[in-house]
């Protein structure tokens, strides 16, 4: 309830009080006035009985007596005429022309100081009756007063008046008085201070009562107080606690803005997509601690490079996102993106990285490839992992064919977990050949996809993409599954054939790899020494302490370890004394540069280093005689190709296998 409303209610019942306490004591008024009038024509009419009494048994006294009767009607309001009658008749009276009611109409005393209106109301006739003795024995007279009832009105009016006045019309006034003055000085005020409370950016006056100036200070300094809490909370949940940028929800909302602005001015936008490379191994390496550095220095040099009107926001660990209103061409674009992926490469000088910070970018522009936040994050996503497909520090431009080729990836995705489920994948095996003696010393086992109606998917259209949903590891785990049991048919017929197989760092980093591939062995009864597990040099970039635990456990069963690919990451000899391989693989890109002086040095250092490190050394996708005789020369012994044999179904395999295997001491 409204404080007005408070008020005018109990000032409803207070005049609803006071009307019933003036209706009371109205009627009270009446009956006071009435008392006295009739108590001024008790004394009279006692005492000009008493005087009359005296003076009627003399004749001589009628003069004496007309004098007092003159005197009552003059000096007593309430008298309008007096009349002296006796058993036969009226004897003195001050209107001779007065003729008197019936007896009913008189009242006597002792009636009238019971109710005395009744002598005004009614008009009647107040009379006391008293003996008297006379010449003629004992006689009675009656002394009457006939009322002035237009005199009793008049003083009962002039009381109702004076009642009206000061019971009525001043306290009516004064409420009226109490209520503007409780309008003014109170209601008025709570008033404002009640729209303050909503709208506090009002100025509002002085007030007379010195409490409200203290409650309007201290909503005012509360208010101020708990606007500054509100824009501290509104930018703390649109800032990025650790570089202090705009976080994703600003980046929402400033796009839903430049979105606006652009449909208006029809002009264009550009969205960057920015992610580190490798990012988890600077994490696990360095440390979050100086991970956190190094984005929040990032945020710093790249927020310095962009234009006055360019917007950054950090929306993820190591993702950035940079809007660039009004850009004039693609060169612009171009230029500004190479711009911020080596100013990133050049972060070790302010924060002391440690090792090169790379980045890809994906863009894509408003309104030709995306009209709103949504469509145009998924595809400068989309164009960001493209950059990170080709390779490190690079950026990509969004087109309808990357979306095609996306779309076909996500459809092949799906197709590739049913094709699990419909025993699609088999395995093929490349034999490894020994150089010297031209036999097989072993084999690769190599997931193949053919499809139910034939038609077969190349492992480098399906593993990248197993590889970034995480699929690889239900895929690679088939593999296992599928090569140990292949071990186990091969126990009698080929004992001496050593498997490779090929294990996906995110598959050996997967909590319990090791205790899984225990159970194979004991499922199979297999010998470790015959099964060779190939890892690439990713392994070393991704959890390393928890990853060297793991080599060195799957070594201790009896496992051999071989460095797949090896040259094309960021191969490193701290690496390979760090993790204990058992055999290093050549790369194809540089067995078919082997022709070239730099093709030949690497080759050959690297057959130089596996020997003072005492690793194996083999070399894959050897194609050519020359090739082949280049290795043996250099000290390449064990290789494997298309040379000697592509990937052979398992059939063809132990064919092959049975043709040239090695001679049984």
């Amino acid at each position: 309830m409204k404080i007005m409303r408070f008020f005018l209610l109990l000032l409803f019942l207070l005049i609803s009080y006071s009307a019933a306490i003036e209706v009371y004591y109205f009627q009270k008024l009446k009956d006071q006035i009435a008392e006295i009038a009739f108590d001024h024509l008790e004394e009279d009419l006692l005492e000009l009985t008493e005087d009359i009494s005296i003076l009627i048994s003399d004749a001589r006294n009628t003069n004496k007596i007309f004098k007092q009767m003159n005197w009552v009607v003059v000096n007593n309001q309430f008298v309008d005429e007096v009349v002296i009658q006796s058993p036969a008749g009226i004897i003195y009276t001050t209107n001779a022309k007065l003729i008197l009611p019936d007896s009913d109409a008189h009242l006597t005393l002792e009636q009238a100081r019971i109710a005395p209106q009744k002598l005004f109301n009614e008009n009647r006739i107040l009379s006391h009756q008293t003996p008297v003795q006379t010449r003629n024995g004992s006689s009675s007279f009656r002394v009457s007063f006939k009322t002035n009832n237009q005199n009793y009105q008049a003083l009962l009016a002039k009381r109702v008046e004076a009642f009206i006045l000061f019971f009525i019309l001043l306290p009516f006034i004064s409420v009226v008085v109490f209520i503007a003055f409780l309008r003014r000085y109170i209601v008025l005020p709570l008033n404002r201070l009640e729209s303050y409370a909503f709208n506090h950016d009002q100025v509002l006056p002085h007030f007379l009562i010195g409490e409200f100036n203290s409650i309007y200070m201290s909503m005012k300094k509360a208010f101020s107080g708990l606007e500054q809490d509100r824009q501290r909370l509104f930018q703390q949940v649109r800032s990025d606690r650790l570089t202090g940028l705009p976080n994703r929800l600003a980046l929402k909302e400033y796009l839903g803005i430049q979105v606006a602005q652009a449909q208006k001015s029809q002009s264009a936008f550009a969205l960057l997509f920015l992610d580190f490379d490798n990012f988890k191994f600077i994490n696990d390496s360095l440390g979050h601690d100086k991970g956190d550095d190094i984005v929040a220095c990032a945020a710093e040099v790249l927020q310095s490079q962009l234009p006055s009107n360019g917007f950054i926001a950090r929306v993820g660990g190591d993702e950035f996102v940079i809007v660039i209103p009004d850009y004039q061409s693609q060169t612009q674009l171009e230029v500004l993106t190479q711009t911020l992926i080596d100013t990133l490469l050049g972060l070790n000088d302010c924060c002391q990285a440690g090792t090169p910070v790379s980045c890809c970018i994906g863009i894509a522009c408003y309104p030709t490839q995306g009209k709103n936040y949504i469509e145009l994050m998924q595809k400068a996503d989309i164009a960001m992992y493209e950059a990170k497909r080709q390779g490190k520090g690079r950026y990509h431009f969004y087109s309808p064919e990357l979306n095609d080729r996306v779309q076909k990836n996500i459809a092949l995705d799906q197709s590739m977990r049913q094709a699990l489920q419909n025993k699609e994948f088999v395995l093929y095996y490349q034999p490894k050949i020994d150089l010297k003696t031209k036999t097989v010393v072993g084999a690769e086992a190599l997931i193949r996809w053919i499809k139910a109606d034939g038609e077969v998917i190349s492992p480098a259209d399906f593993i990248p993409i197993a590889e970034l949903n995480g699929f690889i590891v239900q895929l690679g785990e088939w593999v296992l599954e599928a090569a140990f049991l292949q071990l186990q048919l091969w126990a009698k017929r080929m004992p001496d054939c050593v498997l490779s197989i090929n294990v996906s760092a995110r598959q050996l980093a997967e909590p319990g790899f090791c205790e899984y591939l225990k159970s194979l062995l004991v499922k199979y009864q297999l010998d470790p020494s015959k099964i060779d597990l190939e890892v690439t040099e990713y392994l070393f970039f991704d959890h390393s302490v928890d990853n060297l635990k793991t080599v060195n456990d799957i070594r201790a069963m009896g496992f051999s370890i071989s460095l797949d690919d090896f040259g094309t990451g960021f191969s490193s000899l701290s690496y390979l004394k760090k993790f204990h391989v058992d055999q290093i693989k050549i790369d194809k890109s540089f067995i078919d540069d082997f022709d070239s002086e730099s093709g030949a040095i690497f080759i050959e250092t690297i057959v130089k280093m596996s020997e003072s490190l005492k690793k194996q050394i083999i070399a894959e996708g050897v194609e050519t005689a020359s090739q082949a005789e280049y290795l043996q020369s250099v000290g390449c012994i064990n290789v494997q190709g298309f040379f000697f044999s592509k990937p052979l179904p398992l059939p063809e395999f132990e064919r092959y296998y049975q043709k040239h295997k090695p001679a049984v001491l």
